[in-house]
């Protein structure tokens, strides 16, 4: 997936799946998307993500100003939090926040 640095207010939008690939519902879970540099040791971004369809295990985050600030590859993964557990899913593609234009500043 493609961005363009600096650029927020739209929406990433996820799927969140269970280990045998069955859409996890996501009702009564707390719900992150978390972004770093490819390689990095500690998240860049962290910030809530909202139901679409929780029983459907769909949700999204809206990227906010200074989400992509920095050009890079970066990975990316959203968390659920229960009460009695956690499940991380781990994105498959990389994000790449790729320079504006300089006509775009």
């Amino acid at each position: 997936m493609r961005v363009v640095q600096d650029d927020y207010g739209y929406d990433l939008n996820f799927t969140i799946t269970d280990s045998s690939g069955s859409a996890l519902d996501l009702t009564d879970g707390t719900i992150t998307f978390k972004m770093a540099l490819n390689d990095a040791t500690s998240s860049t971004v962290s910030g809530t993500c909202s139901p679409t369809v929780a029983a459907s295990g769909t949700c999204y985050y809206t990227v906010q100003d200074g989400d992509m600030d920095t050009v890079g590859i970066y990975d990316w993964e959203v968390q659920v939090v229960y009460d009695t557990k956690t499940v991380t899913a781990k994105g498959t593609e990389q994000i790449e926040v790729i320079p504006q234009m300089p006509w775009g500043e």
